[in-house]
């Protein structure tokens, strides 16, 4: 008997308690973290590097620059502030076109944004930080379910990796956090068609959540015998 099976907690109170302390580190976390380095300013979080020179489009009174060139996060805003390439942001950039592969986290800020270039940057903030959510949701329902305990979920709002991609504004977030639904739906509750709807969110958001997918896929054609539930992938 494990500490977890002695010391059992409701599943309900679990998902709870992990996303409440989601909401609360990460809340203290981005305040210290912008004051700190970005005098408050979390258009700091983009890490942009020669936009009001080279993109003039792209620049906006109090957006914070950097004097390095810059870093991945930087890519998401400007596809968010001109999804459609009307102004020709992207190409001033200096970015691949495989970044438009990565559609779904951008676009998403640019429909919330209404077109309003200064929203942009809290709203990739808040998509990011709704996504650890997502994740550790997902990761907590997982855990309970194969390990008969949610407290992993915990893992989902601590880990390295979690704080890095939020102070930089990659994609990392939303994808990783749709493959957990995704993985969830799929082992967890044998629902293909709602697995199938997270991973191919999960793809637009990046494009390394294909390998997993196609992993799935295998696994259903030589473990389970089964090319119908493979087709779903």
């Amino acid at each position: 008997m494990t500490l977890f099976e002695k010391r059992s907690v409701p599943p309900a109170l679990v998902t709870l308690i992990v996303l409440i302390a989601g909401i609360l580190f990460y809340s203290a976390y981005i305040h210290r973290y912008a004051d700190r380095n970005f005098g408050g300013n979390l258009s700091g979080f983009l890490f942009l590097g020669n936009a009001k020179i080279n993109c003039p489009d792209a620049w906006y009174p109090g957006l914070y620059l950097r004097s390095d060139e810059g870093y991945d996060g930087e890519f998401n805003y400007y596809i968010a502030v001109d999804p459609l390439n009307k102004k020709g942001i992207y190409q001033c950039t200096g970015g691949g076109p495989y970044r438009y592969q990565r559609i779904l986290f951008p676009m998403a800020a640019a429909l919330l944004s209404m077109g309003e270039m200064s929203r942009v940057p809290g709203i990739l903030l808040t998509v990011n930080f709704c996504a650890v959510l997502l994740g550790a949701y997902f990761l907590t329902r997982s855990s309970k379910h194969f390990l008969g305990h949610g407290w992993a979920g915990l893992f989902a709002i601590f880990a390295v990796g979690t704080l890095i991609a939020l102070t930089r504004t990659t994609t990392e977030l939303v994808y990783s956090s749709l493959m957990i639904a995704g993985f969830y739906y799929y082992l967890a509750k044998n629902n293909f068609p709602a697995a199938a709807l997270w991973f191919s969110a999960s793809v637009l958001a990046k494009e390394l959540a294909l390998p997993a997918i196609a992993a799935a896929a295998l696994y259903e054609i030589a473990a389970r015998k089964s090319w119908r539930n493979a087709c779903w992938f």
